[in-house]
């Protein structure tokens, strides 16, 4: 079993850019915050709040 804990907390070096119109396209940072103790090997991220057609999945070396 997986002990999953959330934090809506922005890391400080992050900063928001402003939205943007349906269909623009930005190149920007996903940043998620992992415990010190885990080792990512897969980050799966699907858009629409996890209600998207389509996931993107990548192996983290």
């Amino acid at each position: 079993m997986c002990n999953q804990n959330w934090s809506t907390k922005t890391p400080a070096s992050v900063t928001h850019s402003p939205s943007r119109g349906r269909g623009d396209k930005a190149l920007g940072w996903i940043v998620i915050e992992v415990p010190k103790a885990s080792k990512v090997a897969t980050l799966q991220f699907t858009m629409n709040s996890g209600f998207a057609d389509e996931t993107g999945q990548w192996k983290i070396s």
